[in-house]
């Protein structure tokens, strides 16, 4: 793979004032990266007036995605879409490779005609590879080749991280539990999108390519905020199949802790729903908090 080659192959820079959200289960959700490209958009065209969001959720899947976008996709208003999915759907799904990759197809491509039909302008993003255990289904291989396959349906982009990134990661960059990347692995993967979209300076030839990324005070500030609505969100998808009171949720969460993965999933499920009574109140001020960073961001970097 040469990679200097692919730039400018990826999804095209985004216009100017255009709003991007970028849609996903939890390797977009709360992710550096995300925040990353919206940095780099401030810095390097700083007047094009491109707002970027993440409207990644946890244990997110596309038939999820489709139920939330009222709440979590159109109040950002948005241009253009980012999606990336994958691992959660074909995992989920039922049968043998070929069908799980046709569950996936057929979800995907409803969620698709849902946005283009709204008049968004739609890309996708396959999944980086990740490290397999003996005998294990390579989910992210088959997610690949649906999302490069919806890619040509709808006359798209599919920028593929399972052939271009995967290739790129080094020590540090997956994260222990096979399935998600670290921070440092997500500043490598914003420049690997951005050298996709034709921006200069970002090939591994760049002494800092393979650095982490160093954020501002404000883009932190910013990170933080945007994690505490994405956790409030994962927290009501976590409980909202199970009892018919919060209190009955969270008591039924709490006699499964110990029934699932080992009660890994339930723990932690059971945890963000505690957050999730305790922050709830709190949305609205996460939400102002979020944009009030975001503006301050904007005008530092106009400033500039």
């Amino acid at each position: 793979m040469n990679y200097n080659e692919l730039k400018g192959t990826g999804i095209p820079k985004f216009p100017a004032n255009s709003r991007v959200c970028f849609l996903g289960d939890s390797l977009t959700s709360g992710s550096l990266w995300v925040q990353i490209i919206f940095d780099q958009y401030l810095k390097l065209c700083p007047r094009d007036t491109v707002r970027i969001y993440d409207c990644g959720i946890g244990g997110g899947t596309a038939d999820y995605g489709l139920l939330r976008l009222d709440d979590d996709l159109y109040p950002c208003d948005p241009t253009h879409v980012v999606i990336m999915y994958g691992e959660n759907d074909v995992k989920c799904a039922a049968g043998n490779a070929e069908e799980k990759a046709e569950a996936f197809y057929k979800n995907m491509k409803k969620l698709a005609e849902t946005l283009v039909a709204r008049g968004l302008v739609i890309y996708f993003m396959s999944e980086p590879a990740r490290e397999l255990e003996d005998g294990e289904i390579d989910v992210r291989e088959i997610s690949s080749i649906v999302m490069n396959r919806l890619a040509d349906e709808f006359d798209t982009v599919c920028v593929d991280l399972f052939k271009i990134y995967s290739p790129l990661m080094k020590e540090g960059m997956a994260h222990p539990d096979k399935v998600h990347i670290t921070p440092l692995g997500g500043s490598m993967l914003a420049r690997v999108f951005l050298h996709l979209q034709g921006f200069d300076g970002f090939t591994p030839d760049d002494e800092d390519f393979f650095d982490m990324y160093e954020v501002s005070y404000d883009l932190d500030h910013r990170m933080i905020f945007n994690e505490k609505i994405r956790t409030v969100r994962l927290a009501e998808r976590s409980i909202s199949t199970l009892g018919d009171t919060t209190e009955a949720k969270i008591e039924r969460l709490y006699r499964r802790l110990e029934t699932k993965a080992d009660g890994a999933w339930d723990d932690f499920c059971y945890y963000r729903a505690i957050d999730f009574i305790e922050r709830y109140p709190h949305m609205k001020f996460y939400r102002k908090e979020l944009d009030r960073t975001t503006e301050k961001m904007i005008a530092d970097a106009l400033k500039g």
